[in-house]
């Protein structure tokens, strides 16, 4: 191994590049000019940084590119609007399933209260199983949660 150190050069190339759009993710990056022109001419394609595929096409009025410009702030902000909507519906079904949760164990800790005893059991009003005293409540909220969210309120108000 020898301890010199490498030999390097410095090549100045000056070469055109053309900013590109891409209209999967929005990214914006720029290749060579020559790369997409030849990519234009023989319908080929190129890769953006993020790994979509975009079409070239030869080159197209100014108005296309204001109308994919503006087409692409769409997009984005249509992706903004949906991602913000899936958040707001993601918490409003863990909020009605908490809601759901307590009443069921409102109305099981009622049930449980008013349930008939047999020395150290109660008896399940919906089953009419015998349950040890203390884990009535959780019997009524795990076995029988739909059945009791199905009886009248007024029956859990006392």
């Amino acid at each position: 191994m020898s301890d010199a150190a490498p030999t390097t050069s410095l090549i100045d190339v000056a070469a055109t590049l053309r900013l590109l759009s891409c209209p999967v993710c929005g990214v914006t990056f720029a290749m060579p000019a020559e790369l997409y022109l030849r990519r234009a001419a023989d319908g080929g394609h190129i890769i953006c940084p993020n790994g979509d595929t975009i079409i070239v096409a030869p080159d197209a009025p100014a108005e296309l590119h204001l109308l994919n410009a503006f087409l692409l702030g769409e997009l984005q902000a249509a992706r903004f609007a949906l991602d913000h909507a899936t958040k707001k519906t993601n918490v409003a079904a863990h909020d009605a399933a908490e809601i759901r949760r307590r009443e069921v164990r409102r109305r099981a800790s009622n049930l449980a209260l008013h349930s008939q005893r047999d020395g150290r059991y109660r008896i399940c009003d919906v089953c009419q199983a015998r349950i040890y005293f203390n884990t009535i409540d959780n019997h009524y909220e795990k076995q029988h949660a739909d059945e009791l969210l199905a009886m009248p309120a007024e029956q859990f108000e006392s």
